[in-house]
């Protein structure tokens, strides 16, 4: 009876391990590895005109060889102030009224004294002399003693000392760049009392890096823009470069439209040095390398390594020297993970970034 139960369990066992060999010789052979595949996104290359171009800021100023300081010759007291510092002015309008100091008023009274006893005394001595009770000596005296008294008084005339009340006029269109007195004040004579820059000199004042302003020639077009209001531009010209460093900076002149941007706008400034025509890729298809900087392009779904020279940068895009194809689109994302020769997969850029729009 144990024979039979052992030759049964032995034909079961027999039966189970066949099956289980049917079956591993029905399954099928698990597929080869795929070779690595690297997500990019690419752009076309295109061949264009990039401009070298140096970049400032700065802000606009008064010519200083147009600005004016406004005195009087004579000692006053200021009664009234009509302007303050910014206000912009015409030709002709009242800035400062003023009105002679005492010890002006003083010096202007004797000398109108003078004048008029330097008159009587040289008529009393002319008719002395006709009636032979004078000399001529006499008369040449009283003739002098007139003339130095006349000279006394137009020289107060000239300095308006005759005026009690004087008023301080603009003598052209401009705007007020500082009142140095205030209503009482007593300033002496020849002290700046108000200062005046003319609307039609206007300068762009530039903080240019050493390196740039030295390869800037006087007389270059450049482009200005306000920076708090984008859509006000004009075009300038280089009229001076200091020759002394501040800051590490060289400061550039550059005349300015009249009327386009107000005194003291910051302002952004472009100078195109030179223009460059060749092989133009966005900044990040450019790597670098061991021996420089390299490319990627994608031939037939694999990323082929080109070799290039970076020639110039402009914005977001660099003009490159190398043996790149132009009917093959350049790799600008992803570019960091490849190998020469890996198989690439083009994929859409994600908004915002820099392959993106």
């Amino acid at each position: 009876m144990k024979k039979i139960w052992l030759a049964a369990w032995c034909l079961v066992q027999a039966f189970a391990l066949g099956m289980a060999c049917a079956d591993d010789d029905d399954m099928p052979a698990p597929p080869p590895p795929q070779p690595a595949q690297a997500a990019v996104v690419v752009a076309p290359l295109h061949r264009q005109w990039l401009n070298r171009d140096v970049l400032a800021y700065g802000q606009v100023v008064s010519d200083v060889r147009r600005s004016m300081n406004l005195s009087v010759p004579r000692a006053v007291r200021v009664m009234s102030v009509q302007v303050l510092s910014g206000d912009a002015v015409v030709k002709g309008q009242a800035l400062l009224t003023l009105v002679n100091a005492p010890d002006a008023e003083q010096s202007m009274q004797k000398a109108r004294e003078a004048l008029a006893y330097a008159r009587r005394e040289q008529v009393r001595v002319a008719g002395l002399v006709k009636a032979h009770l004078a000399t001529a000596a006499q008369l040449s005296a009283a003739n002098k003693a007139l003339a130095d008294a006349r000279a006394a008084w137009q020289t107060q005339q000239a300095i308006g000392a005759d005026h009690t009340v004087t008023v301080l006029r603009a003598p052209a269109d401009g705007y007020v760049v500082a009142v140095n007195v205030v209503v009482g004040d007593r300033p002496a004579a020849g002290i700046t009392l108000l200062q005046l820059a003319s609307s039609r000199a206007q300068e762009a004042l530039l903080a240019v890096e050493a390196t740039d302003a030295l390869r800037l020639k006087l007389g270059a077009a450049v482009q200005l823009v306000s920076v708090l209001r984008p859509e006000v531009r004009a075009e300038g010209k280089i009229v001076r470069v200091a020759s002394a460093l501040v800051n590490g900076s060289l400061a550039v002149r550059v005349n300015v439209p009249t009327g386009q941007f107000l005194p003291g706008e910051q302002v952004s400034a472009s100078v195109t040095l030179a223009r460059l025509f060749g092989d133009v890729v966005p900044r990040s298809a450019v790597l670098p390398d061991d021996n420089g900087f390299h490319v990627y392009q994608v031939r037939a779904g694999h990323a082929v390594l080109v070799p290039v020279k970076i020639s110039l940068e402009h914005g977001n895009l660099t003009l490159v020297e190398g043996a790149l194809s132009t009917d093959l689109p350049v790799v600008t994302l992803g570019n960091y993970e490849l190998q020469p020769g890996m198989a690439v997969r083009e994929t859409q850029p994600v908004p915002g970034t820099r392959g993106g729009s």
